[in-house]
């Protein structure tokens, strides 16, 4: 009986860890450019997060430079924020390996 008890939760367990929710995380914010840039339109840029070399999210920017993004890490190391657009190169704005909440406001000066 003790057996067949053990034999049960070996085959159970490791099945829970995957009933637990991840927590989706909810970023928003303007998008400005800083320097001698900083009077270019930010509207039409897109701004997306990869993880482990695959994209997670994406969104647009618009046309008053706000942003909202949202995803559910899957377990991921890092976490790298990009934008581009219209005469705009592929670049990276940051990495987060950590996230202060789930619903956080981030200000970009690119």
């Amino acid at each position: 009986m003790l057996f067949k008890l053990a034999f049960c939760l070996a085959l159970v367990l490791p099945d829970l860890g995957g009933l637990a929710p991840s927590i989706a995380l909810h970023l928003s914010g303007r998008v400005r450019f800083g320097g001698e840039r900083a009077m270019e339109q930010v509207a039409g840029l897109r701004l997306f997060v990869k993880a482990d070399g695959h994209v997670v999210a994406r969104t647009n920017v618009d046309d008053t430079g706000r942003y909202a993004i949202s995803f559910t890490p899957a377990g991921e190391r890092s976490f790298d924020f990009y934008y581009t657009g219209l005469g705009h190169d592929t670049t990276l704005i940051k990495s987060f390996t950590r996230f202060e909440s789930d619903v956080m406001v981030w200000d970009m000066v690119l």
